[in-house]
């Protein structure tokens, strides 16, 4: 009820402001107006943003997010947050660089795994200078066997006596009218709490020369590589990657045989 009435008029004011800044039903004779619309556009969606963060720490925090965990192509999740990346650097300025990604199969909540990546990338980009650089990169740990997001960017990294501080809820590494990023902290702790429902964990390492590298394992028990198959038939139901399971090919390369019976 409460996220309906916040929305609610919300949408309108981002609605109505961005009809007003693209002039759609004429243009405006004094150009501050626009440039008014434009900035009541640009906040108003910041404020959804936030509400929703808001929002979402509350369910957090009352444990109503439920992981509705599946089999899914981490290749296939992880290409589809580096399209949004790149479409944020370019609006940023930025540059961006997607430097691997191993498929594995991953039993995650699809929504959440790239939600959580997602805040992760978002932050790096809200800390870096214009024309800095932001990574990104998936893959096996194989002395754990655990699957790895790791995000790096220059930044101004974080003090280390700070480090466990900023993945609580609206921590703010700058504090006061001397801050010079925008953010509302939420977006680390939201990501550090959707990656542990799934038994993983996020981790920040700062050199002192700067940046920040951010580091989100999910955990062995929920991943399958293809690379390293178990010796014997995958016991997990369906595997989606394990190149030696008969079933990954059936399920998404090729139709199955019982299917070309039916037809």
């Amino acid at each position: 009820m409460i996220s309906h009435e916040l929305r609610t008029p919300l949408n309108a004011i981002n609605g109505f402001s961005e009809v007003i800044a693209q002039e759609l039903y004429g243009p405006i004779a004094e150009p501050r107006y626009r440039n008014y619309a434009e900035d009541i556009h640009a906040s108003g969606k910041h404020l959804l943003h936030l509400i929703e963060g808001i929002l979402n720490v509350s369910r957090m925090q009352q444990h109503l997010v439920v992981p509705k965990v599946q089999p899914v192509s981490a290749r296939r999740l992880v290409m589809d947050i580096a399209e949004t990346a790149e479409r944020e650097a370019l609006l940023r300025g930025n540059i961006f660089e997607f430097q691997r990604v191993d498929e594995a199969r991953l039993d995650v909540d699809p929504e959440l795994f790239q939600q959580a990546t997602l805040n992760v990338v978002q932050n790096a980009f809200q800390f870096s200078p214009p024309g800095g650089y932001v990574g990104l990169k998936a893959l096996m740990v194989p002395e754990t066997g655990q699957y790895r997001i790791e995000v790096t960017d220059e930044g101004p990294g974080i003090p280390a006596d700070k480090i466990a501080q900023v993945t609580e809820p609206f921590y703010q590494v700058e504090g006061g009218l001397n801050r010079r990023h925008e953010g509302s902290g939420i977006g680390l702790y939201l990501a550090k709490s959707f990656i542990k429902m799934h038994g993983g964990d996020l981790h920040l390492f700062c050199p002192e020369s700067g940046g920040t590298t951010v580091q989100a394992d999910i955990p062995s028990h929920l991943v399958c590589d293809p690379l390293n198959p178990p010796d014997e038939a995958c016991a997990k139901e369906p595997c989606a990657a394990c190149l030696k399971c008969i079933r990954y090919f059936a399920r998404f390369e090729y139709p199955s045989a019982n299917s070309q019976k039916d037809e």
